[in-house]
């Protein structure tokens, strides 16, 4: 919040001609990088689960959101601060947010219906998918950007297995 724009034009080696050549702004600066992580950021992870993986199938898309967290936990509170002061940025988080809870729901609901997992409304899967992914999005914040552990914080294998573990207890799927 404190980055001006003749700072970001000190750092990138151009003119404040040049910057307004591009950008209205700084924080239209800030919504391309966001735009631009983000993007790259989706091609890496994994965000599909399937419920007949079991416990390991949760591991993968929980580990794969962490592992990121911890990586770029610098973007991370970037994307955070951002999203409470433009509109256009936090819309696109909910966005992103609203795709996966609703990827979560409808496995969800699948699962329940093969008996994978244990028996799910639509309501109370909704209300599922809303919990298990807000849960692992928070801890990720709190845990590796805004109060780490005084000993720093858990590696992303030890977080994702904890994580995975309280899912998979909260849908019915055996934890090994």
């Amino acid at each position: 919040s404190a980055t001006s724009v003749a700072d970001i034009t000190e750092a990138a080696g151009v003119s404040l001609g040049t910057f307004y050549q591009y950008f209205r702004d700084r924080a239209e600066v800030v919504g391309a990088l966001l735009h631009d992580h983000t993007a790259r950021h989706l091609s890496r992870i994994e965000t599909a689960w399937r419920p007949e993986e079991g416990w390991d199938g949760v591991y993968r898309v929980v580990h794969s959101f962490v592992s990121w967290y911890a990586e770029e936990a610098a973007f991370a509170e970037v994307w955070e601060e951002v999203c409470h002061v433009d509109e256009d940025v936090a819309e696109l988080r909910r966005d992103l947010g609203r795709v996966f809870v609703e990827s979560v729901e409808r496995q969800l609901l699948r699962a329940s219906k093969a008996g994978a997992v244990r028996p799910f409304s639509p309501k109370t899967a909704a209300l599922a998918a809303r919990a298990l992914t807000g849960m692992v999005d928070r801890f990720c914040y709190v845990t590796y950007v805004f109060d780490p552990p005084e000993e720093g914080p858990p590696s992303p294998e030890v977080a994702s297995r904890t994580l995975t573990d309280l899912w998979a207890a909260a849908i019915g799927i055996p934890v090994p």
